[in-house]
């Protein structure tokens, strides 16, 4: 092992000479930094750690469809009730925010349960994370607004398409 201040490639070559003077039949067969080898002893880490991210991207994407679906599918099976609500006079706009508020609550019970278990089950898997805090706020921040987001957008898109429809039609769908 050789410590040096400057750019430890470019010593490379006199310290093979060295050596080579020292003992000609000593074969050199590869010269790497301290990076290096942290790079090449991490790197199996990393792997894992960019398929589990991968993962992850794809398992919130899937949640957010699954919320959207159930979401819509709920709105659905209400167009009756929003049709008997517009032709009692109902606005377009109160519509819209019943439905909104509706799933919004739905977001905060999941919140209400989701997050705490999601602190309380952290120290399970602090031994895996590498250069992150068990308690990363941001994370959990951005999941709970991702998932938030799609929640909501995912009954205002429903429940606007249904405010939009005539009465008659929504009284006489099934």
């Amino acid at each position: 092992m050789i410590r040096t201040r400057g750019d430890p490639k470019a010593i490379v070559g006199p310290v093979r000479q060295a050596l080579h003077e020292i003992d000609p039949l000593l074969l050199i067969l590869r010269v790497d930094t301290i990076e290096e080898q942290l790079d090449d002893t991490l790197a199996q880490e990393r792997t894992i750690a960019s398929l589990s991210l991968g993962f992850g991207s794809f398992a919130v994407l899937l949640a957010c469809i699954g919320l959207y679906g159930v979401v819509a599918s709920a709105v659905t099976r209400r167009t009756n009730e929003i049709g008997i609500r517009m032709a009692l006079g109902a606005s377009r706009r109160s519509i819209v925010t019943m439905v909104v508020v509706d799933v919004t609550r739905v977001v905060l019970a999941g919140l209400v349960v989701g997050v705490p278990n999601t602190i309380i089950e952290q120290s399970m898997i602090a031994s895996h994370l590498y250069d992150v805090a068990v308690s990363d706020r941001a994370t959990i921040a951005v999941a709970v607004l991702t998932l938030a987001s799609v929640t909501c957008l995912a009954g205002f898109l429903p429940a606007y398409r249904a405010a939009r429809i005539d009465p008659n039609i929504a009284l006489r769908y099934d």
